[in-house]
């Protein structure tokens, strides 16, 4: 019976990330596909949590996540929301001048289907039709 070996590394580390922060940059990387520098801003703005993205990348490592493709779309916050129904239209109003007169181009646009009509009249208002 002798002396025997015990684990040569530290039994706690004193700075180790926290598994709760651990696990919020994990479920940011499934849900976004952000890489260490947008995790960290996003972390920083949203939750109040500042975690550097060197210590991000070494979490992502750890835990065997690959690398964010460059040629993938990453979703991030959601645009305005489009309209389902047709008949909600965007009338835009475009002046031309060919040498002496002034026409009105129209250009209505149908946000449910992107259907887009485009007329000139010499006048300045057009009567939409229900």
């Amino acid at each position: 019976m002798g002396l025997r070996d015990g684990p040569r590394g530290p039994r706690h580390h004193p700075f180790t990330t926290p598994i709760h922060i651990v696990t919020l940059i994990l479920q940011v990387r499934r849900q976004r596909q952000y890489g260490p520098l947008r995790i960290s801003l996003f972390l920083q703005r949203y939750h109040q949590i500042y975690v550097s993205p060197p210590t991000i990348q070494r979490i992502l490592k750890r835990h065997r996540v690959p690398r964010v493709s460059l040629k993938r779309h990453r979703p991030g916050p959601a645009a305005g929301a489009r309209s389902t129904s047709p008949g909600n239209r965007q009338v835009d109003v475009k002046h031309l001048r060919p040498r002496w007169r002034r026409f009105y181009q129209f250009t209505a646009i149908d946000e449910a289907t992107r259907y887009r009509v485009l007329r000139v009249y010499a006048h300045n208002s057009i009567q939409i039709g229900y």
